[in-house]
C-alpha cells in the first residue's frame, strides 16, 4: 500500500512556502505538463526535481525545452513539435497515442490514466493557464471533479501564477517574507457554497462567512503578513498571483 502523508504537503513558489495542511495526503507525487501557457524551462526543471513527469500533448515542448524527459506521453499529439516527437522517441518515452477525433481532452484522458495507475498520488499541474477561456474553463472543471471523487489533484499553476485547491476541513498557509513576493490572493469558490471562510494575514481578513460560486467577491486581496486560509465545507480555489 502507498504511504500518506498527515501533516500536509508543501510547495516553494516565488520565495513563498505554501503549506496545504490536510490528513492522509499521498506521499508520491506526479507533475503533469499540459498544452497550455508554458511554464520557464528553469521552474519547470525545479518541479521535475522530486515528481514523476507526464506530458500532455504539446506539454511534451515545454518538457524539451526545459531537458525534462517525461515518463509518459499522453495525448493525440496534433499541436506537437515534429522534432519534439522524434526526441520522446530517442529517449524512449512510453507514447500513449489517442485519435484526435475523441470525445473528451487529452488532459482529461490524463486526470482519467493517474487515477487508473498511480492513485493515490499527489498531482501538480502546470500548462493550463493562458491561451483560449474554453480551454482553461474545461481543464479546472475537469480537475475539480476529479478531486471531488477522492483524487489529489491539488497545485494548478506555473512560474508566474498558482491556484490551490482545498477542501472542506483543510486549511493553506503561506509563509513568505515582508515586502510579500505575492500581488494578489483571491478565494474563488468552486462548490455552490463555501461555508466557514476564514483568511488572515491580508489587507481585508475574513472570519467564518460563507462564499458562493455565483457571486465570487473575495478577489485581489493582498498580503501584509503569513497568510492561513481555512474553510470548513465546500471547495474552494486560493489564487495566488506574483509580482
Amino acid at each position: 500500500m502507498k504511504s500518506a502523508v498527515d501533516n500536509g504537503k508543501f510547495l516553494g513558489w516565488k520565495n513563498v512556502l505554501v503549506e496545504l495542511k490536510a490528513p492522509n495526503l499521498p506521499e508520491e507525487d506526479v507533475l503533469l505538463v499540459s498544452g497550455g501557457r508554458g511554464p520557464d524551462p528553469h521552474w519547470l526543471r525545479t518541479m521535475a526535481e522530486t515528481r514523476r513527469v507526464w506530458a500532455i500533448d504539446s506539454g511534451a515542448d515545454y518538457c524539451k525545452e526545459a531537458s525534462v524527459v517525461p515518463e509518459m506521453a499522453i495525448g493525440d499529439f496534433d499541436s506537437i513539435a515534429n522534432d519534439t516527437m522524434d526526441w520522446l522517441i530517442s529517449e524512449g518515452v512510453k507514447m500513449d497515442t489517442y485519435s484526435w477525433e475523441k470525445d473528451i481532452t487529452d488532459l482529461q484522458i490524463s486526470l482519467d490514466l493517474c487515477d487508473r495507475l498511480l492513485s493515490p498520488v499527489f498531482g501538480t499541474i502546470t500548462g493550463i493557464w493562458g491561451g483560449r477561456f474554453d480551454h482553461v474553463w474545461s481543464s479546472i472543471n475537469s480537475i475539480l471533479r476529479h478531486n471531488v471523487k477522492g483524487s489529489y489533484f491539488r497545485f494548478l499553476g506555473d512560474n508566474m501564477e498558482m491556484m490551490i485547491i482545498v477542501r472542506g476541513g483543510e486549511s493553506l498557509v503561506l509563509r513568505h517574507e515582508s515586502p510579500s513576493p505575492l500581488d494578489i490572493v483571491s478565494l474563488l469558490p468552486l462548490s455552490d457554497l463555501c461555508d466557514g471562510v476564514s483568511i488572515k494575514g491580508v489587507k481585508w481578513p475574513l472570519e467564518k462567512v460563507s462564499l458562493s460560486r455565483d457571486y465570487p467577491y473575495s478577489i485581489s486581496n493582498f498580503p501584509v503578513e503569513d497568510t492561513e486560509v481555512a474553510l470548513e465545507s465546500g471547495w474552494m480555489g486560493v489564487y495566488l498571483k506574483g509580482r
